[in-house]
This record gives structure tokens, C-alpha cells and sequence, in this order.
């Protein structure tokens, strides 16, 4: 076993640290694209809950929260995050299952893209700021545009809680170490999801093709993009972190492209482009970052 996980981390210091970060991001749309397919069995709801709660399950194998003495608010601040965690799943699977994933992906990029915004007072912000805004009016459903109406109101709606949870979580990391926060976040989103995910869909939930797919889901959308990540975060500058990150629409659309069939037209395609731009540009040229 430790062998292994040090052949593991000898073979993750081999690869230049902006392929880990594309191997993330390709990771995590592939995860996407298992949901997707799990949406023939089962809803998005039902889906989140799965995909949550294994990796809440996966989390709690491999580290143990170190809970110490906090306070009643270090804890609220947990629960804010763990239903942060889950509201912004649970719409992104709802959007997915509507629209294109490289539109989901996009829009959602709007969360980040909004506090990088906040943190910084310049003017040239404003820039990429209208790019992100233009990316969002192409995307406006018309006769030419395949997205519903209803998908991009769920991808704004993730673009939210993932925006709220980079805020969150950088305050639960003063109080709690970086993996106890997130163990506590997870488990906090899985009984919230709970009730939704038997109610919905009672037991069909453990049929074995499920756990073995969602399993899929969590080791593919949580612990491989961590392990890369953490690797990457080493050697990279989280500025340049942050717009390697924003190839992710870009990777999106290709993976929808390649194993959904999701095909784009040249405005959706524009709007990818800009909202894009939008979030590299605003990490970029930020204050913050090294």
C-alpha cells in the first residue's frame, strides 16, 4: 500500500504541472459525463446525492476529521458550506440534463469569475466583466440556440453556490485544517440530500450498476482532480492556476462533443469564448494571486 501511493507520488512529480491541471479538468468532465449517462436511470437529484454521499464515504476512508475545540460558528460555517456544496451539484446536475455540459461548464464559471471581480479594484476588471456578460447573452435560448431556458437558469444558480463555497471555504480553512473542512462539508451535503434522494427514487439507488458508476463519479470529479491538483498547486502560482483552470468550458465542449454528441453553433460557441476570456482575463490581471 505505501509503496504504491509512493510510486503514486514520484509518477505525479514527473509530469509538468500544467498537465496535471488539464488531466483535473479532463477528469472532472468525464465525471460529468458518467452523470449524464446515469440520468437514464436515475434524476439529477438522485444522481447528486449519489455522487456525494461516496464521496463523502471515499473522503472519510482515506483521512479522519481532526474536530479540537471550536466554537458553535466554526461549525455554522461548515453547515454554509457543506449546503453551498450541495446546492451547487444539485444545480449543475439539473442544468446538464438540460443543456449542453460546455454550457453548463461556462456559465457555472461565472461564480469564480464574480469573486475574482470582487477582489480586485481595477478598472480593467470592467472588461471582463463585459466579456462574461456578452458570453451570457449569446447564450440567451433563441430559434438558432439549443439551450432551455431553465438550464441556464440552474447553471447561474451553480455559478452562485460555487462562488459562495470559494468564499466559505477559504474562511472554514482558518479555523479547520483544509481536509477536516471538507470530510464535515461532505457529510453536512449528504444528509441534506438525503431525504430528496430517497424520496425520489427510493431503492433503486443501490442497484450495483449505480454504486459502480457513481463511484466513478467520486473518484473521478473529487479525489483524482484533488490528488492532481494539490500536486500542480506545488510547483504553479495559483494566478496561473486559475487560468489554466478556465480551459475547463473549452475541454467541456470538446468532451460533450466527443462522448455526448453535443453539438454547438457558432453563437454558443462565441459566448464559450468570451465567458472564457472573462475568467483567465480577471485571474490573470487581479490583485490577488502569486
Amino acid at each position: 500500500m505505501t509503496a504504491g501511493v509512493e510510486s503514486l507520488k514520484i509518477w505525479l512529480k514527473a509530469i509538468p504541472p500544467s498537465a496535471l491541471v488539464v488531466l483535473s479538468i479532463l477528469s472532472i468532465q468525464v465525471s460529468s459525463v458518467l452523470a449524464k449517462y446515469l440520468f437514464a436511470i436515475l434524476n439529477p437529484v438522485s444522481v447528486t446525492f449519489v455522487r456525494v454521499g461516496l464521496t463523502a464515504c471515499l473522503l472519510l476512508f482515506v483521512s479522519r476529521p481532526q474536530l479540537g475545540q471550536h466554537q458553535l460558528k466554526d461549525y455554522f460555517l461548515i453547515f454554509l458550506l457543506g449546503t453551498t456544496f450541495a446546492g451547487q451539484n444539485l444545480s449543475f446536475y439539473a442544468a446538464i440534463s438540460r443543456i449542453p455540459l460546455g454550457i453548463a461548464v461556462s456559465l457555472a464559471f461565472i461564480g469564480p469569475l464574480g469573486v475574482a471581480v470582487l477582489n480586485s479594484r481595477k478598472f480593467l476588471d470592467l472588461l471582463w466583466v463585459i466579456c462574461a456578460t456578452t458570453g451570457i447573452v449569446l447564450l440567451t435560448p433563441t430559434s438558432d440556440i439549443q439551450s432551455e431556458p431553465t438550464g441556464i437558469i440552474f447553471a447561474l444558480i451553480a455559478a452562485t453556490c460555487w462562488g459562495a463555497y470559494i468564499l466559505l471555504a477559504k474562511l472554514v480553512g482558518q479555523v479547520f485544517s483544509h481536509q477536516t473542512g471538507l470530510v464535515l462539508a461532505m457529510i453536512v451535503a449528504t444528509v441534506e440530500l438525503l431525504p430528496l434522494g430517497v424520496i425520489l427514487r427510493g431503492s433503486t439507488k443501490l442497484h450495483p450498476l449505480v454504486l459502480i458508476v457513481g463511484s466513478g463519479i467520486a473518484i473521478l470529479g473529487t479525489a483524482v482532480p484533488y490528488a492532481l491538483e494539490f500536486q500542480a498547486l506545488k510547483q504553479l502560482s495559483t494566478r496561473i492556476f486559475g487560468v489554466l483552470l478556465s480551459l475547463e468550458p473549452v475541454v467541456a465542449t470538446l468532451i460533450g462533443f466527443v462522448f455526448l454528441g453535443e453539438k454547438l453553433e457558432f453563437p454558443e460557441l462565441l459566448a464559450l469564448a468570451l465567458i472564457s476570456l472573462g475568467a483567465s482575463g480577471a485571474t490573470l490581471f487581479g490583485n490577488n494571486g502569486t
